[in-house]
């Protein structure tokens, strides 16, 4: 028997995730999400923007991101122990891989960054979603011995010892049920040169909207729409741009009360 054939975009054709199907038959790809946002999104994102006393609402541009369902509980220890035994058992292989010259993948963070204005925004649109992608981390944070050999090379001469610690330190008190042990209540508890690459260069659907939008198009806002498969669960206003800028500056200089 046959597996059944996947669901594919209208527009673009690529397959579609599960949360993609479940709102239609359209992906959340840069371009896609465009069409879709000037048919099914305008009336949802003007209503909010009545809402919020938007006053130009056509000028951001719709963009879904997933909602983080997670609940912040205690870090069981049950997870800090799964994590360990996966830190330990890649700082060992890495030792040994670089004992050996074996082939290495993983550059310095910095080089793979995105320009500080564009990573800024970036990052202000992951936020927003809380981290929904970093659940894949799970107990592991993605950490490979990739990863491990970049500190190595970076710090010639770190122990074994000194690695495990520097991570198992950063372990927070709290984190999203069942995610990445390092997605704690205000983020990731890992400073960026120590996380996976894949960490710092990954972006979602939403996010490749908002950085085509800021390439090809110069737009620096967006209508973010947090989706779940039960709908709209919240949405916001994020502008970054000049303009957005000024209008900050005044409120910072506005008197209080809005007294002359």
């Amino acid at each position: 028997m046959n597996p059944p054939s996947p669901a594919l975009c209208t527009y673009c054709g690529a397959a579609l995730d599960a949360l993609e199907i479940h709102f239609g038959d359209v992906c959340f790809g840069e371009t896609c999400i465009k069409r879709r946002a000037e048919k099914d999104w305008g009336a949802v994102r003007d209503r909010a923007a009545e809402n919020d006393g938007v006053s130009d609402p056509e000028t951001y541009p719709a963009t879904p991101i997933p909602a983080q369902q997670r609940k912040i509980e205690p870090l069981p220890a049950e997870r800090v122990a799964l994590f360990r035994t996966h830190l330990e058992t890649t700082i060992a292989a890495a030792f040994v891989l670089e004992s050996e010259g074996a082939e290495f993948h993983e550059a310095e963070p910095e080089s793979s960054w995105y320009p500080p204005a564009l990573s800024e925004w970036l990052g202000a649109i992951c936020a927003s979603c809380e981290g929904y992608c970093c659940e894949a981390g799970g107990d592991t944070a993605f950490l490979s011995t990739d990863t491990i050999r970049r500190i190595m090379r970076r710090e010639p001469g770190i122990s074994a010892e000194s690695i495990a610690a520097r991570y198992l330190e950063r372990l927070p008190a709290e984190s999203y049920a069942g995610a990445c042990v390092f997605q704690g209540p205000t983020g990731c508890t890992l400073p960026r040169e120590d996380r996976a690459n894949i960490c710092n260069v990954y972006l979602c659907k939403g996010l490749k909207t908002a950085k085509w939008n800021w390439e090809e198009k110069g737009v620096r806002r967006a209508f973010l729409g947090r989706m779940s498969m039960n709908g709209l669960e919240s949405y916001s206003f994020l502008a970054m741009d000049d303009e957005a800028r000024r209008d900050e500056a005044r409120k910072d200089e506005a008197p209080p009360g809005g007294a002359e």
